[in-house]
């Protein structure tokens, strides 16, 4: 029963690291438009973004952000491209650097103190 429960948690370690390979990283950046806007990169699996959408959430707190960019249309087409491929061989979805570009929605003038 022990080496069941311990064969277990190893296996599934390993498929929560195959979710994201990484931490998320933001750096600060400015739009054309001379406003400051945040470009977050993210590792996971498929099509998926979500931790960019937590960091992004982490970033802006409660005052939301609008997603100005995501990576060039190229690059998501090669992504759809390699997930399709590797599902259709029936394999899992490979890891995937994405990256998209949010600005912090400003605070409503209730929030100003």
């Amino acid at each position: 029963m022990k080496k069941r429960l311990g064969m277990v948690c190893f296996v599934s370690g390993l498929m929560g690291c195959a979710h994201s390979m990484s931490k998320p990283t933001a750096r600060s950046i400015y739009l054309a438009s001379g406003e400051p806007a945040y470009q977050i990169t993210c590792e996971e699996q498929g099509l998926a973004k979500d931790s960019c959408y937590r960091k992004a959430g982490d970033l802006c707190g409660t005052r939301g952000y609008d997603e100005v960019a995501l990576g060039d249309e190229r690059q998501m087409n090669e992504i759809l491209d390699m997930v399709t491929g590797a599902i259709r061989q029936g394999k899992t979805a490979p890891i995937v650097k994405k990256t998209i570009v949010i600005r912090c929605k400003r605070p409503s003038i209730g929030d100003r103190v």
